[in-house]
């Protein structure tokens, strides 16, 4: 055991340029640190973190992206809202559900069920919409076919409906902020580690704590007050001080 650690790169490996550093309670230093010259070694940030579902990027993405497939299951936005919102406001790549299209359907569904299990937290159970996209066979781009059909070219989705996209792209950033907030502060993961593994690791133009310091960590935790208010679910609430 004291030889096993875990090495996780992002896809493509010789592209992108973060790489989590999995370490267990029998992982000796000798081990870690020969990894860790490694990874440095091959010009990638490394970040040292605990054996726990997820990791660092993989938790915090999943559960933006499960959020966003939960807010289309409500009714309240179309698909086409949804990533226009994250694509136009947040200046993200990829809208959500693109992105779970890419990934792969059943992809995400595996890690959020390892996530689930492991938090008991419902907002990490798989939503319904990707149950449901998966029981068809959908599984998103490698399929042909998930949220968006890929049999012909797929264009970035687009919405006029800006109070819309305000409201979904203010509702994403916010629990996706707190949930990094919530990382930090249990000790898991540095700021400087999640900031850099959400944009190497993910193509964000700026890191969560980056955007924190942009609109102010009270402003911050007025919006997650807000957001837990409207939507019932205290687990939307700031942390208390």
């Amino acid at each position: 055991p004291e030889n096993v650690i875990g090495f996780h790169f992002f896809n493509p490996a010789p592209v992108q340029n973060f790489v989590e550093l999995i370490f267990t309670q029998f992982s000796s230093s000798d081990v870690t640190n020969k990894a860790l010259a490694i990874g440095r070694h091959l010009d990638k940030y490394v970040a040292q973190v605990a054996d726990e579902p997820g990791f660092i990027v993989n938790k915090l993405l999943l559960v933006y992206l499960n959020h966003a497939v939960q807010i289309l299951d409500s009714g309240i936005a179309t698909k086409q809202d949804i990533d226009a919102a994250m694509r136009d406001l947040a200046q993200y790549p990829m809208g959500p559900l693109e992105l779970v299209d890419l990934i792969g359907i059943d992809t995400c569904v595996e890690i959020l069920n390892t996530i689930y299990q492991e938090s008991g937290n419902d907002l990490h159970k798989p939503a319904a919409g990707l149950i449901l996209l998966l029981s068809k066979g959908n599984k998103g781009r490698k399929s042909g076919s998930g949220f968006y059909d890929y049999a012909t070219h797929h264009l970035p989705p687009t919405s006029e409906n800006e109070n819309i996209k305000v409201a979904i792209f203010t509702e994403l950033e916010t629990a996706y902020l707190g949930n990094a907030v919530a990382m930090e502060a249990s000790g898991y993961a540095s700021k400087a580690d999640i900031d850099n593994g959400m944009k190497l690791g993910c193509g964000l133009p700026k890191g969560p704590f980056e955007r924190i310091d942009l609109i102010g960590l009270e402003s911050l935790r007025e919006r997650q007050a807000a957001l837990a208010a409207s939507t019932g679910n205290p687990q939307f609430a700031p942390l208390s001080m």
